[in-house]
């Protein structure tokens, strides 16, 4: 197989998605370089009321966020930069799928899937996901359903309209431009009673589009709704709780360290 692997790349050579290199025939989307330096967040280790899902607060309509996180930090131009825009503007389908592999194999070593029931990806209007060709939403769950065996359904929610790019529209702009654009898509909500629903999306920026998502999903009775994301802009709330993680594991093991000094002494 290994063999195959580099034939196949002398007569087709795969680049990286982070950095545009040259693959090694061990490497898969991304080279170890850029695999190494994407810039975790580690909201997971706080995933209710970290930074980011204190952008939700009092903001979801009927329904409080349980839980939000975004797995990386994300800027144009930069590793985490080329990753979404070739999922999202060149088609690379697989791409997205493995993203959202690679995150759901890191979260899983916490608790943070455990009580999920369904994975929703934020949905596109019929005719976007037909000029793009997927959604790179659903790609990033069905990656996470790889890891995790929580089943991805298309069947709750839809989206009866595209307001266009939000990129160059405040946050205030934003929510209005979304605010009606998902309907529930459930015949029966009551089959969903009590169940703890994780919506997918790409990049939360200002929140609104999965915000807009959990409103419509509080018409579900006793609903529970939690939200994950690949990426998230930096911001220096981002870099403050960064570097607090940061300085709590340092502690942690530096602790962990004297235990085990003390022990060795007194064997």
């Amino acid at each position: 197989m290994r063999r195959l692997r580099f034939l196949t790349d002398v007569l087709l050579p795969r680049y990286c998605a982070g950095c545009d290199k040259r693959m090694t025939v061990e490497e898969d989307y991304l080279c170890l370089s850029c695999m190494v330096k994407l810039p975790r967040t580690y909201l997971w280790r706080n995933p209710k009321s970290n930074a980011l899902a204190k952008r939700y607060w009092g903001r979801t309509g009927d329904v409080e966020a349980e839980k939000v996180v975004a797995w990386l930090t994300y800027a144009q131009g930069t590793i985490v930069g080329h990753i979404v825009h070739s999922m999202k503007y060149y088609g690379d389908k697989p791409l997205a799928r493995y993203m959202g592999y690679l995150m759901a194999q890191e979260l899983r070593e916490t608790e943070f899937f455990d009580d999920i029931d369904f994975l929703l990806p934020v949905p596109l209007t019929r005719w976007r996901k037909l000029k793009r060709g997927y959604n790179q939403a659903e790609e990033i769950a069905r990656g996470i359903e790889q890891v995790t065996g929580t089943e991805v359904r298309n069947d709750i929610l839809k989206r009866v309209k595209f307001s266009g790019s939000q990129t160059r529209l405040t946050e205030e702009g934003r929510m209005t431009n979304v605010e009606q654009a998902f309907r529930l898509r459930i015949k029966n909500p009551e089959t969903l009673r009590g169940k703890h629903i994780l919506i997918i999306d790409d990049v939360i920026t200002s929140s609104a589009t999965t915000r807009a998502c959990a409103k419509q999903l509080a018409q579900i009775p006793e609903v529970r709704v939690s939200i994950l994301a690949l990426a998230t802009p930096q911001t220096e709330s981002l870099r403050i709780e960064n570097i607090k993680v940061h300085n709590e594991e340092s502690i942690k093991n530096i602790d962990n360290g004297d235990h085990r000094s003390s022990d060795a002494l007194s064997m």
